[in-house]
């Protein structure tokens, strides 16, 4: 394997994660909104070969990261219980653009298939006692991040 494959795995899971002061996910359809505040937002991509154990992985990478300042540190603290966290699926995470000039995005999971992970995900962050707001999956969304510091990290699992 090359170091370009070892960089780039669209085979497993991909999550954006923010910090953020405030974030939103709108429907367009309807205009309904989800919101949280100072907390974590992140986007999930979830792949054909993931299963519920990459989710209970994502979860732990998530849960015992160092990303908030503690102390003066950057980078100190992990998530505290009752961290709000808005949850929302975003497909285009995976896309592949190596080849051509249209991204491919036939690594991504079936609908059915990432929605019951995606939810799985929620549900054991919740379970873990964090205050998880989640999007509307497989809808247009307007998303509304204002990023603290910034801190944006891509964590494949």
């Amino acid at each position: 394997m090359g170091r370009r494959d070892q960089l780039v795995r669209l085979d497993d899971m991909r999550t954006l994660v923010q910090t953020v002061r405030h974030a939103a996910v709108t429907r367009v359809q309807n205009g309904d909104t989800q919101r949280i505040g100072e907390g974590v937002c992140i986007s999930v991509a979830i792949a054909r070969l993931d299963t519920v154990e990459s989710g209970e992985r994502l979860c732990r990478k998530l849960l015992s990261s160092l990303w908030f300042p503690l102390a003066g540190k950057p980078f100190a603290a992990a998530l505290a219980p009752n961290t709000p966290i808005l949850v929302i699926s975003n497909f285009t995470l995976l896309g592949d653009h190596t080849k051509g000039r249209r991204p491919s995005w036939s690594n991504c999971a079936p609908p059915e298939q990432a929605h019951s992970l995606l939810h799985g995900i929620s549900q054991s962050l919740r379970g873990s006692g964090m205050l998880v707001t989640e999007g509307y999956f497989g809808e247009e969304m307007l998303v509304s991040v204002e990023n603290w510091g910034p801190t944006n990290i891509l964590f494949d699992c």
